[in-house]
């Protein structure tokens, strides 16, 4: 899999700070388009993006959100993400900015991991709390809904 390197997530860190303009440790939309201002379009407005990190009722993305969402981009579509940074002003050496992690053969073999995301799939049948497990993990609330009759 492709992962982010620190190097990366250090120049995401500073431009989340440069972009978040009223300072409240949340990019707003209009923030976030500001950032994506030099880039075809913004990333994240659709599947699987646009529900995959936690917002504030204002729409606003966290740190911990704009992160996330950078290393889903990585994982899923690199070429996309490595586009995209240098839309934002990544000028550091492109292959700076990726680090490719070991075949999971490795790890099972070594019982030790050097990955920071790992890829998972849930299944079960229809309201079995799938999602609620996947929004505990992004400390989503918990909305009791109805069940199909």
């Amino acid at each position: 899999s492709v992962e982010l390197t620190n190097a990366a997530v250090e120049f995401l860190k500073e431009i989340f700070h440069v972009f978040d303009t009223d300072n409240d440790g949340s990019l707003r939309p209009e923030e976030l388009d500001d950032l994506f201002s030099t880039a075809p379009e913004r990333p994240w407005a659709e599947a699987p993006y646009n529900d995959a990190a936690e917002r504030n009722v204002l729409g606003g993305l966290s740190l911990e959100g704009f992160l996330s969402e950078w290393t889903l981009m990585t994982l899923l579509d690199p070429a996309s993400g490595l586009a995209n940074l240098i839309y934002i002003g990544y000028t550091g050496d492109p292959a700076s900015a990726f680090q490719i992690t070991r075949r999971r053969r490795s790890d099972r073999k070594k019982q030790k991991s050097q990955r920071n995301v790992f890829q998972c799939f849930v299944f079960g049948p229809k309201n079995v709390g799938k999602s609620t497990l996947l929004n505990s993990l992004i400390m989503r609330k918990f909305i009791m809904q109805p069940l199909d009759t």
